[in-house]
This record gives C-alpha cells, structure tokens and sequence, in this order.
C-alpha cells in the first residue's frame, strides 16, 4: 500500500511538473503570438500610412496637372482669340483694299468714258 501511494505521489508531483512545464510552453506560445500580432499590425499601419502617403502624392499629382491643364486652356483660348482678332483685321484690311480698288478702277473707267 505504502508503495503504490508513494508511486502515486510521484506520479501525482511528476504530473505536476509536466503541467508546470507545458503551462511555460503554453506561456511562452501565447507570448509569441501576441508579439506577431503587434509586428502584423504596426505593418498594417506602415502599410496604410503608405498607402495614405501614396493617394495624397497621386491626388496632390491629379491636382497639379489640372491647374496646368486649365492653365493651358486659359492660354489657348487667349491665343485663339488673338488670331481671330488678326484674321478679323486682315479681313477688314483686304475688304477695304478691295473698295479702294473698285474706286480707283471706277475713277479710271470714268476718266476713260470722259476721254
């Protein structure tokens, strides 16, 4: 009896000691884990700050190139209407040059007639 209630009495503090152990492991498992938890989100965060960082640069990006382009606009329209204004000119140059034309062959055909 003594025997078999010693055995069980280190079976018992051997049990114990395992329990103790694996508990440890169990411990030291968690605790890893809980670290790549942190690792994996302050990834996510530099990720998404990144990714933050990115869509400013690009939207800061789209919004310079649409000052240009409007800019651009701007400067045709002005260009545009600066032809316009030559070829409005030259019309009316070209027209008057046309009237004194006539004028004079008409002071011709009459000076001509009077003859």
């Amino acid at each position: 009896k003594e025997g078999s209630v010693a055995q069980i009495a280190k079976t018992v503090d051997t049990l114990q000691e395992e329990m103790i152990r694996l508990q440890k492991v169990v411990e030291e498992q968690a605790q890893k884990m809980q670290e790549k938890v942190v690792t994996a989100r302050e990834q996510q965060d530099d990720a998404s700050k990144e990714r933050d960082g990115a869509m400013t640069h690009v939207k800061k990006t789209v919004d310079t190139l649409q000052d240009e382009i409007q800019a651009l606009k701007a400067a045709m329209a002005q260009q545009l209407q600066k032809l316009q204004d030559a070829v409005g000119s030259a019309r009316e140059t070209q027209e008057a040059t046309s009237r004194a034309k006539e004028g004079s062959a008409a002071k011709i055909a009459k000076t001509v007639d009077t003859l």
